[in-house]
């Protein structure tokens, strides 16, 4: 053995376990980069799915048909005391702009889409069709109002009150009706709060998956809300198919 191979064996003799380690330490290093890139990305995506879940059935869902509850209430609401100012105006003597225009529920808040995912949500239709049947009687009550106030037919009696809306409705009846009308949409107030609800409930989750969108429904917040909504919904029905005082 030549001295050149004797420097080599004790260079490898002092280098070696220094190498080695060296290998290992990098081999771990490369390991634990894998799993945190692996379990990084995880955590990444479910974000971005919980993001996703939110976004398109709170802030493009709920929160949509929400605002659209909240602005037909509104309406309802406007109207309903421009009418009773009339009514006062009309008694008093008093100069009554004519025709008198009422306002009506824009139609974009009919969009579909909103409706259909709060149905999924909820696992049901009752709340869909609680709120279609709500904008119909909206807009249903503007129109009507605004019919029977677009031409004022003014009757003054001995004493100075006016008694005639129109040949066949007095200023009495008008209130009874409104009053009626009234009633018949404040069933309906509870959807702003059950919406509301459903919103928070959707706020409070914090890893919504596809998988567990489905579950949603079957949480008893959920339930609870969709059994109100029922009973609501079946008293609006039984209501409806009570016979009129015309009827019987």
């Amino acid at each position: 053995m030549d001295s050149n191979s004797v420097i080599i064996i004790r260079e490898t003799a002092e280098y070696g376990p220094a190498i080695f380690g060296a290998f290992v330490t990098g081999l771990f290093l490369l390991l634990a980069a894998y799993i945190a890139s692996k379990y990084g990305l995880g955590t990444y995506f479910r974000r971005r799915e919980h993001e996703q879940i939110i976004r398109r059935y709170l802030d493009e869902g709920v929160d949509r048909v929400l605002a659209g509850v909240n602005q037909a209430q509104g309406v309802f609401i406007d109207n309903h005391l421009k009418a009773l100012k009339t009514l006062r105006q009309i008694e008093e003597g008093q100069k009554v702009n004519i025709p008198v225009m009422f306002e009506t529920c824009g139609r974009h808040i009919l969009a579909l889409t909103p409706f259909n995912k709060i149905n999924y949500l909820m696992g049901d239709q009752v709340f869909g069709r609680l709120i279609a049947l709500f904008f119909g009687i909206i807009d249903g009550q503007s129109v009507s109002l605004e019919e029977e106030f677009q031409q004022l037919h003014i009757v003054r009696t001995e004493k100075g009150f006016a008694k005639t809306l129109s040949p066949d409705l007095t200023v009495e009846e008008m209130r009874v009706s409104l009053n009626v009308g009234y009633k018949k949409v404040e069933k309906f107030f509870p959807l702003s709060d059950e919406l509301q609800q459903l919103a928070s409930i959707l706020e409070k989750q914090t890893t919504l998956s596809w998988p567990a969108l489905s579950q949603f429904k079957n949480l008893p917040e959920v339930k609870q809300s969709a059994k109100r909504l029922k009973k609501i919904y079946a008293e609006l029905k039984a209501q409806s198919q009570q016979p009129t005082k015309n009827n019987k």
